[in-house]
């Protein structure tokens, strides 16, 4: 009974692990399809805007300025777009001119560097109020086209997203390089992977996964499933805890540990009862067999008197007819 209740609660407990596993790839592949939806709006925004730059001889800032705004005003996740020119210059922006410079920024210096969208590391707004925020940038011909994506925004629709898992999660979303951009629940600030660490930056390339490691925050080891966004060098990271899945699997597994041990308390009472009626069978098989016993030696002990008394009653017979003709023979 116990290694068969054993065998269940194994069993039961690997589909339970199994069934969190497909759970998070599922929160995992529905969260990397809306960020793909949201970096595609956004790549579609900065080609439309390189495009209006292109057909512009003349100063395209206001014109732009105003689109721009028209276009963030309309997209929450949206928060600073602009066009920074080679001297680190807004062209145009959604936001009021205030003589900041970009030319500092990693995502401006990569941009320029490279070709296609550049997705730059989370950073706090300067132009936003120190709001959290990480970019998608382009360069073209004259400098670099930049939109900035709220982290805020994000990370409430991947708390959202979890919010019918019967256990906590935590997803993230990172960079090819292990760069954080954004996370739910959030941190005051962003865990960055080294290349060294493991989990995710040991199956980047693969476009999805799962893994157990224990985190750098949180404590106790966690169940991973990861997902890359298509088309862009990001991965998202849905997560849960082993030890959450265990107790929602003891909480399941409680009914079967009950009818168990009234089973077992069954079968425990029944063999006792059988035990008890083998020890009285045992003890009357053992009285019937010394009746049995008694009266065989009662039986011989008979045969063996009846013996003795022929025996005597022969002898005694002999000696009487010995001396019965011994006066005969005298008479004669």
């Amino acid at each position: 009974m116990l290694g068969l209740f054993a065998t269940h609660a194994w069993q039961t407990h690997q589909r339970a692990v199994g069934l969190a596993e497909d759970r998070q790839r599922r929160h995992a592949a529905v969260l990397a399809d809306h960020v793909t939806r949201v970096f595609d709006a956004q790549a579609a925004t900065i080609e439309l805007a390189i495009h209006k730059l292109a057909g512009h001889a003349d100063d395209p800032g206001e014109e732009l300025s105003r689109w721009f705004t028209e276009r963030a005003r309309n997209d929450p996740v949206v928060g600073a777009m602009l066009v920074v020119g080679l001297d680190g210059q807004a062209i145009a922006s959604n936001l009021p001119a205030d003589g900041i410079r970009y030319d500092d920024r990693d995502y401006f210096r990569s941009a320029l560097a490279g070709s296609g969208i550049h997705v730059g590391p989370q950073i706090k707004g300067r132009a936003l109020m120190g709001e959290p925020v990480f970019t998608l940038a382009q360069r073209w011909q004259g400098g670099v086209v930049v939109i900035s994506l709220r982290t805020a925004v994000l990370e409430t629709l991947f708390a959202q997203t979890m919010a019918d898992d019967l256990v906590q999660g935590v997803v993230a979303l990172y960079r090819a390089d292990g760069v954080q951009l954004a996370r739910a629940p959030a941190l005051s600030q962003p865990i960055n992977l080294r290349p060294d660490t493991p989990g995710l930056m040991q199956h980047i390339p693969a476009r999805e996964g799962t893994y157990r490691i224990h985190p750098l925050v949180g404590g106790g080891e966690r169940l991973y499933a990861f997902r890359q966004v298509e088309g862009y060098p990001v991965w998202i990271t849905c997560s849960v805890r082993l030890a959450a899945i265990r107790s929602e699997w003891l909480a399941g597994l409680l009914p079967s540990a009950l009818v168990a041990l009234l089973a077992l308390t069954l079968l425990t009472g029944a063999y006792a009862v059988a035990r008890r009626r083998e020890r009285a069978s045992s003890v009357a098989l053992a009285h019937v067999h010394a009746q049995a016993r008694d009266a065989l030696f009662d039986r011989e002990a008979a045969l063996a008197a009846a013996e003795r008394a022929n025996l005597a009653k022969s002898h005694f017979l002999g000696a009487a007819s010995h001396d019965l003709r011994q006066p005969i023979q005298g008479v004669r």
